[in-house]
């Protein structure tokens, strides 16, 4: 495929954008407020209008439908089944951890959700409580549906829109880079392979050549797991900022990085995730999420297997995720239900370190809520704003509080 300069896509994005006079219909926009994910507009039905988070990484092409939203429009009413008890994991990271699961219904029944002017088909379906555990305001999460080999779809973000065309004598754009959609460890998901040339902060150069999960869900750049053979070039630098996981913490590096014969990418922030044990176990080498996709328009083709990467031809915006923080401390569950220390970082400005927290202290409580009221979906929105922490433990047998003040030096998640 031709490569374009920036002036070339800019020069062809304008051209195009003013032929079109008519609204495309076919199109499903990106919600404007909600900055950190792709949430498009859908309807079910003739009537039934929601709002639905797009994750190209949705778990085995399910529809997620959210619970409240379900009750609110009485989508059930014409679906016999009652449905089967299903477990569900707020994150791929941390699956199986208490904490971390849910229950969720099972529905064979198909939906069909109309994006654009297209009725697509989701079966089986899933109702579970999304707007609580997934802290987005939001009636459901959809990918792509399975053996989807009659569409491709569209992900424009030089625009913010989701676009399905039909398969049939598709072509990608010519200023496109494609590469091939290839079977990865975690089935009917998309991934891809190809070259990233990475320069660190201190100057060392790496090539990482690996098989990506392509995935809108994950807000970050680019996460590595152990099953990368780069991840050990990462673990021997050390300028390294600590950020929270379900599982435990990611390493976070900013990086230089050339990509789809010399695509300079500035700032490309590169994560290692040495706990994510579920995608460890897997196989999983690498993650593309938001962060680094929206750099592209893209096109997914699954009846030639093709992805095809577009330059925006726009200024890179970066997605910030306030829900993520920086890494002080992990803890997890034993068989009864305690909630232990099992690590304290060892970093400069470790305000809980400070504090006096230790490994075997058991948390009972945070900042005046209990474990047993966080663990059944307590609302962080329903915290007041604070910069001073209280830590409810246990140790040796004996109630503590420990106090410790947040640091506020202007980051935030991305």
């Amino acid at each position: 495929m031709r490569t374009f300069t920036t002036n070339a896509v800019i020069a062809i994005l304008i051209l195009t954008t003013s032929c079109s006079t008519k609204p495309n219909t076919n199109r499903a926009w990106f919600d404007p407020e909600e900055t950190w994910n792709v949430v498009i507009p859908v309807s079910i039905g003739d009537s039934i209008s929601a709002k639905m988070f797009f994750d190209t990484g949705c778990q085995y092409g399910y529809l997620m439908l959210d619970s409240t939203f379900c009750a609110e429009t009485n989508l059930l009413a014409s679906i016999k089944e009652s449905g089967i008890r299903t477990p569900y994991y707020l994150s791929a990271f941390a699956a199986h951890n208490p904490a971390y699961t849910r229950s969720a219904r099972e529905y064979k029944n198909p939906i069909i959700l109309n994006i654009g002017s297209n009725n697509v088909w989701y079966k089986p379906f899933r109702i579970l409580d999304s707007r609580r555990d997934f802290a987005i305001k939001v009636d459901g999460m959809a990918g792509f549906p399975k053996n989807d080999t009659t569409r491709v779809w569209e992900l424009n973000f030089s625009h913010n829109y989701l676009e399905i065309h039909p398969a049939t004598d598709f072509k990608m754009p010519e200023n496109c880079y494609v590469l091939p959609l290839i079977e990865g460890p975690r089935p009917n998901l998309p991934h891809v392979r190809f070259p990233i040339k990475i320069t660190s902060s201190n100057g060392d150069t790496i090539t990482i050549h690996e098989t990506y999960l392509v995935d809108t869900g994950l807000t970050q750049d680019m996460v590595l797991t152990p099953n990368s053979k780069a991840f050990a070039f990462f673990d021997k630098l050390d300028d390294a900022l600590l950020v929270t996981t379900a599982a435990g913490y990611r390493s976070r590096y900013i990086v230089g990085a050339e990509v789809f014969d010399n695509t300079t990418i500035d700032s490309l922030r590169i994560y290692t995730d040495q706990f994510a044990e579920v995608l460890i176990r897997a196989g999983t080498k690498g993650i593309l999420g938001l962060n680094f996709l929206k750099r592209f328009n893209l096109f997914f083709d699954f009846k030639n297997k093709l992805l095809g990467f577009q330059p925006t031809g726009k200024p890179f915006e970066r997605a910030v995720n306030p829900n993520v923080t920086r890494f002080y401390y992990s803890a997890s569950f034993t068989k009864d239900q305690r909630y232990i220390v099992t690590m304290v970082a060892d970093i400069v400005e470790n305000p809980l370190k400070e504090a006096g927290l230790l490994v075997g202290d058991e948390i009972t409580g945070w900042d005046g809520v209990s474990l047993k009221e966080l663990l059944a979906g307590y609302r962080a929105e329903e915290k007041e704003k604070r910069t001073v922490h209280v830590l409810d433990i246990i140790r040796n047998g004996e109630a503590m509080q420990l106090t410790w003040q947040s640091i506020d030096d202007g980051w935030a998640g991305d």
